[in-house]
């Protein structure tokens, strides 16, 4: 049975990690990858597994929106871990004696100098 046949449609009837767990038999740990390899099988027909930070768990849907929202939450996340890690990117750059660049404001520069 593959992962993808036990994660329900909508998010009111999302699946839990622990409950896929229970449903597969599957360690937690393969479940993520599993997830990850079910969503590229699954874009080939225009679904997504998705979640959310409220808990909820994973349901699958072909909902262009509700894809939209899934996004635009995973982006923040990626923004606040980023800002969390950069503290720590700065000391090692320092002991490696290497620069950090600031990519965003780089560009920012570039595009008011009309490079």
């Amino acid at each position: 049975m593959k992962l993808e046949d036990c994660i329900p449609y909508g998010k009111e009837n999302a699946a839990s990690r622990k409950e896929l767990q229970r449903l597969t038999g599957l360690p937690d740990r393969i479940i993520r990858s599993e997830i990850k390899r079910a969503n590229k099988e699954l874009a080939k027909n225009g679904e997504a597994i998705l979640s959310s930070s409220g808990g909820s768990g994973y349901w699958k849907t072909s909902d262009i929106e509700e894809m939209k929202r899934y996004l635009k939450e995973s982006e923040h996340r990626r923004a606040e871990t980023a800002k969390n890690d950069l503290p720590i990117l700065e000391i090692v750059c320092r002991a490696e004696n290497m620069e950090l660049v600031p990519v965003r404001a780089h560009m920012r520069r570039i595009k008011r100098k009309g490079l």
